[in-house]
């Protein structure tokens, strides 16, 4: 299988069907059901958000999935997807879930790393919108922008779409965000045809990337994707390999974290979830 470039970014060479080894699986706490993003927030502690609807609170956790302390965001949760950390400690939020295509209102916010001690947060707020989108919504075979997973390097924010396209092709579009411009301004950078197993196993609900190692991962419901070193650079080849988590389970977030890496799920009535799982991969 190949990876098509559109734009600029070039993926190839799949690797399939690796295994995952999880070392530990705990409860979350009260109140984080709906767990849609992880960063690290220190050695021995993680920030995760909820998704949409849901208060504006950014928490923190022991890595046993206990609440430490939750800090309040003063912006709406429209839909927060998903959380990115940069070079320098800060954070972002993605606010750009968008299940339905039809959001005029996509943001992504930031606090910064001396703010990450206050209780309460006024975010720096940057807006977007798809430059390729012409329809709110696009016709079912051309819903491609739905967001759950962005990594930040640099001054530049990479946002992977979730695929929602009807009939299911795979398609994850990739875009680069300048967060230090004087407008917010947003590029298409490139598409990743990823399987086309269908949207569960296939469609990318969050993003890690590790600033030391250059290490990329995406996650979907069922499978992580391994970039070992990833290159942003115009015209780069990107080699990857797909991950079996193996749990059936929402999951919605995933977090680099030294040699592991941690994944937490949505609470479901029927396959369950709400869990805070530490893995490794098993080579």
């Amino acid at each position: 299988m190949k990876i098509i470039l559109i734009i600029s970014l070039c993926f190839s060479s799949v690797i399939f069907a690796q295994d995952l080894k999880i070392e530990y699986s705990k409860a979350l706490s009260s109140g984080m059901e709906e767990s849609s993003g992880l960063v690290r927030a220190s050695d021995t502690s993680l920030y995760t958000i909820n998704d949409s609807g849901n208060q504006p609170y950014l928490f923190e956790i022991n890595l046993q999935g206990k609440l430490i302390r939750k800090i309040q965001i003063q912006a709406k949760n429209t839909d927060w997807e998903d959380l990115a950390i940069d070079e320098n400690g800060d954070v972002f939020i993605g606010d750009f879930g968008n299940n339905r295509n039809n959001r005029k209102d996509l943001k992504i916010l930031r606090i910064y790393k001396r703010q990450l001690k206050d209780s309460v947060i006024k975010p720096t707020v940057y807006t977007f919108k798809y430059p390729d989108q012409k329809a709110f919504p696009p016709e079912k075979t051309g819903l491609y922008f739905d967001c759950e997973g962005f990594v930040v390097k640099g001054r530049y924010a990479y946002l992977f779409t979730k695929n929602r396209t009807e009939p299911f092709d795979g398609i994850s579009k990739v875009y680069r965000i300048d967060l230090d411009a004087g407008k917010t301004t947003i590029q298409s950078w490139g598409e990743m045809q990823l399987c086309k197993d269908g949207w569960y196993p296939c469609s990318v609900t969050s993003a890690s990337y590790n600033h030391e190692t250059d290490e990329l991962l995406l996650l979907t419901y069922a499978k992580v994707l391994r970039f070992h070193k990833f290159n942003f650079d115009e015209n780069a080849s990107n080699d990857f390999t797909y991950y079996s988590i193996g749990r059936l389970e929402q999951f919605e977030a995933i977090s680099h974290f030294g040699k592991h890496f941690f994944l937490s799920s949505e609470k479901q009535k029927i396959i369950g979830g709400n869990k805070l799982h530490k893995v490794r991969f098993k080579n």
